[in-house]
């Protein structure tokens, strides 16, 4: 990929004890809003997806009871695609990806990924890290918002929520971030009836946590600081 890399520091200083053939096997793929990203059942080639800027809703991953309306969101800097590369034997997509807002994401083949495990071991094992680390703050995230007390569990899904968001503006940004979510994605999200949800928000704007403009939250970083505060003063 060479150069274009260098567009990603995250991204660079994670490949960077990489030879520069490797770093050459990396491409760019970007897609608009709403247009998938990875098919469901789908038996193409396996590919490593490393999220440079934007958000993607990765839908039924985490669903114990095998429906398909729990989405979540995948951000700048996660991985998509490790299982299917991974798995002793041929596997189908189990999820689709769809992009969420403006996509870029870097696309690695997935045989060389698995190359990588002999020739750039650090690189190998910071990916498999990493992508364990966000299931990990998923099922966090997940226990967070299935308490009982809604206001509380709405909090927790908005905090997340601005961390996801974050991604979609330049590195340092500092501004106040827009929540694509409606009402309805954000009720569904913490399995909460969308009248709820309305309550939940005017309660936190209140509050002074959040914000809204045009019928979206907005959260600036000074908010998101009493948002924290207010969950953690919440939850005792």
């Amino acid at each position: 990929m060479g150069e274009p890399l260098e567009r990603w520091p995250r991204a660079a200083a994670l490949f960077a004890p990489h030879p520069p053939e490797e770093k050459g096997k990396i491409t760019l793929v970007e897609r608009a809003a709403r247009q998938t990203l990875i098919e469901k059942d789908s038996f193409a080639p396996p590919d490593l997806f490393l999220v440079v800027k934007g958000v993607c809703e990765l839908y039924s991953a985490f669903s114990l009871s095998g429906d398909n309306d729990l989405g979540y969101r995948i951000c700048a800097n996660q991985f998509i695609g490790l299982s299917e590369i991974v798995s002793p034997v041929p596997m189908k997509r189990t999820a689709e990806v769809v992009a969420k807002t403006p996509l870029c994401a870097l696309r690695i083949r997935g045989e060389d990924f698995l190359r990588w495990s002999q020739v750039c071991l650090p690189v190998y094992n910071a990916v498999i890290f990493e992508s364990l680390e966000q299931k990990h703050r998923l099922q966090t995230l997940y226990r967070n918002c299935s308490v009982t007390d809604s206001v509380l569990a709405g909090a927790y899904y908005l905090d997340y929520l601005y961390g996801v968001y974050l991604g979609c503006y330049p590195e340092g940004y500092q501004g106040p971030v827009r929540l694509w979510e409606t009402q309805s994605e954000i009720a569904q999200s913490i399995r909460r009836d969308p009248r709820s949800v309305a309550r939940i928000i005017q309660k936190l704007r209140e509050a002074g946590c959040i914000g809204v403009e045009r019928g979206k939250v907005v959260i600036t970083s000074a908010q998101r600081q009493t948002l924290r505060r207010f969950i953690e003063e919440r939850s005792l």
